[in-house]
């Protein structure tokens, strides 16, 4: 109903276009067909049959099958080969997360959800002045709360919790809500508490991932070498 659309979701809506036009080549990225121009606005995709990562994660796959290691890290590798294709066309998500990866017939992992995401300002491939802070605040930048200067590395961040989701089947930070999580993540500098029996190479990676400081996050470039 265009009575009930927003500015902010007209403005999402052609954010979203935008950047899966220039962005869908990748064949971790859901592919984009076209866009209507009129109520009711709609984006044509491919069929995507398994469902998100997030329900996978907690519920199996739609046949009741549990994804095993192997077919984690290829999901892991495919976001991150994503991402760094992303980064590189000068977009930043903001809102990377297990709910917005969904899972091919193959149990490849299609980034999709691009209505948060924004393209960096021209001639600065890194940094984006952003004055409000959005996405999901479980997998939301130290950064991100604090709405002041940040950079395409808080895809990282989240990315960092992602790996650890994968890990554990868990929700990063869910004993928080509203102001408790913000100020646990910022000011008291918590982090998910990563296995003990994980791989240290992987630990590692995680924890680079969601460092305090965005400069000693790790490129997704870097990260898709580490993985591979």
């Amino acid at each position: 109903d265009e009575d009930d659309m927003s500015e902010n979701d007209i403005l999402y809506y052609c954010r979203e276009c935008d950047v899966l036009l220039k962005c869908s080549d990748n064949m971790f990225v859901a592919p984009f067909y076209g866009c209507t121009s009129t109520i009711p606005l709609l984006i044509v995709t491919e069929f995507i049959p398994n469902g998100s990562l997030y329900q996978t994660l907690r519920k199996g796959l739609p046949s009741g099958e549990r994804l095993d290691g192997s077919q984690k890290t290829i999901i892991a590798m495919g976001i991150a080969d994503a991402m760094r294709m992303i980064h590189e066309k000068g977009a930043i998500h903001r809102n990377l997360k297990s709910g917005n990866i969904l899972l091919d017939d193959k149990l490849f992992p299609r980034v999709t959800d691009f209505g948060l995401s924004r393209f960096l300002e021209e001639g600065n491939s890194s940094s984006f002045l952003m004055t409000q802070s959005v996405g999901s605040p479980h997998w939301m930048a130290p950064e991100q709360f604090e709405s002041s200067d940040y950079t395409n590395k808080i895809d990282v961040y989240a990315y960092g919790l992602l790996l650890w989701e994968m890990l554990t089947g868990k929700t990063p930070f869910d004993k928080y809500k509203g102001a408790q999580l913000a100020i646990a993540v910022c000011q008291k500098n918590e982090r998910p508490h990563v296995p003990s029996d994980t791989p240290s190479a992987l630990k590692s990676l995680i924890k680079s991932c969601w460092d305090r400081d965005p400069d000693n996050r790790p490129t997704f470039d870097e990260i898709f070498k580490k993985i591979s």
